[in-house]
């Protein structure tokens, strides 16, 4: 019985330590990037993991560029979550840039690779731009608005910086939500852009929640 609840913990989540960075790979994440290996006859999931590593190694460079130490990455299936070692009295700045670092690395590849539509290469650029573009979008917990938020921070309160970010959160994803329903019955399938506005909807109205059970 110990065994077989060993092994469970195991598999829930996958831990381990890379030096002084510990790694942890949720169990779901794992199930669905195999599941849509596995159904992914075109390749484009593929190529979308692809831009999804290097936008993560973009912001891994501009921690290390910043001398800020990196004390975990978790992949699950809402993304990767870096948490770094950063001192509170650093400038806001150099948040800006970690947190434009890896749309701009997107960009960077698509700029790149954009002159191979021929090229089995293509995809991979339309998914950086594809990825870029989405986390531009000035709503949290994307990087736009992470961005906005430290750019907020330089001239208001984080208080009132936090009420305004949440402001516009909201209305971003507004227009998203209507694109996504207009590209459902467009092309059938694909939910994608759906489900973005309707996770971002639904991270906002949690966060709105804790913070009300927490004041």
């Amino acid at each position: 019985g110990c065994g077989i609840n060993g092994l469970i913990r195991r598999l829930k989540d996958m831990r381990f330590s890379v030096g002084n960075c510990r790694f942890e790979i949720s169990f779901w994440f794992a199930a669905v990037v195999c599941l849509w290996l596995f159904m992914d006859t075109s390749g484009t999931f593929l190529a979308g993991i692809c831009a999804a590593f290097f936008h993560e190694a973009g912001h891994i460079a501009a921690i290390l560029l910043c001398r800020r130490r990196i004390i975990s990455i978790r992949l699950s299936v809402f993304g990767a979550e870096i948490r770094q070692d950063s001192n509170a009295n650093e400038s806001l700045k150099r948040d800006i840039a970690v947190s434009l670092a890896g749309p701009l690395m997107n960009l960077l590849l698509f700029l790149i690779f954009w002159g191979f539509s021929g090229n089995p290469l293509f995809p991979f650029a339309i998914a950086n731009l594809a990825l870029a573009l989405a986390n531009l979008v000035p709503a949290e917990p994307l990087d736009g608005g992470q961005a906005l938020y430290s750019f907020l921070c330089l001239h208001i309160n984080e208080n009132t910086a936090l009420r305004l970010l949440e402001w516009v959160s909201f209305f971003s994803l507004i227009p998203l939500g209507i694109c996504g329903f207009l590209l459902v019955f467009r092309s059938v399938y694909n939910f994608s852009l759906l489900f973005f506005s309707i996770y971002g909807v639904f991270y906002l109205v949690l966060k709105r929640r804790e913070a009300l059970r927490n004041f």
